[in-house]
């Protein structure tokens, strides 16, 4: 069961999410998942939300800018999912960036239920 989180609604739904995951096409089409961290004071503003990543990271999505962000942590048994577009970035020689990336859709998405066996 998922949830669909209107733009406007975004800020609430990562308020107090400062981490997530973002996935992203590397050169060779392999998927790469990617820890990020979430600037939430300038964020869900007009459905852009900007994330921190590493350099492989900014240049998967500089080439290919299709973005998934996860954020896995579970409240009233939903996580946040969120598809949109990266825009371009500057890729630092060391340490990390950041980067903008535009939700075109986003859901809550309803977390297994833990009690059930295997």
């Amino acid at each position: 069961m998922s949830i669909n989180v209107e733009p406007t609604q975004l800020h609430t739904e990562l308020h107090g999410r400062s981490d997530g995951f973002v996935t992203s096409v590397g050169a060779a089409g392999q998927i790469k998942v990617m820890h990020c961290r979430i600037d939430l004071a300038n964020s869900a503003v007009d459905g852009v939300v900007r994330v921190e990543l590493g350099p492989g990271g900014l240049r998967n999505l500089n080439e290919r800018p299709s973005a998934t962000l996860v954020f896995p942590e579970v409240r009233e048994g939903f996580s946040l999912l969120a598809d949109g577009e990266a825009s371009p970035a500057d890729v630092p020689d060391t340490g990390r960036g950041w980067m903008s990336v535009t939700i075109n859709a986003a859901v809550l998405h309803k977390a297994p239920d833990n009690t059930a066996s295997c």
